[in-house]
């Protein structure tokens, strides 16, 4: 059976506000809000059977890939931004 790799947005409290700066309104208020959420979602894909790995996203770093993709900082930008980053992790490996 092939192991699907599956990764999560991961942000960190110390460096939420900068994220919240990118996406203002597709963030939570609160870094404890969206910790919340996020826990929730890798509780339920657990659940699921599923083994995400969580990356954490560096705000400078992402605000370079979408000025250089042509995306908003959004959350669907988030996801294929993390999607890349997890990508090189899995070949790093090897």
């Amino acid at each position: 059976m092939r192991e699907i790799a599956l990764s999560v947005v991961w942000l960190t409290r110390e460096s939420f506000a900068a994220h919240k700066c990118l996406d203002p309104a597709g963030l939570p208020a609160t870094y404890d809000e969206w910790l919340r959420d996020a826990e929730s979602g890798v509780k339920q894909l657990e659940e699921e059977g599923f083994s995400p790995e969580r990356v954490v996203i560096d705000p400078t770093a992402f605000a370079g890939w979408c000025a250089a993709n042509g995306r908003k900082a959004d959350s669907s930008a988030r996801a294929a931004f993390v999607a890349e980053v997890h990508k090189r992790i899995m070949i790093a490996r090897r």
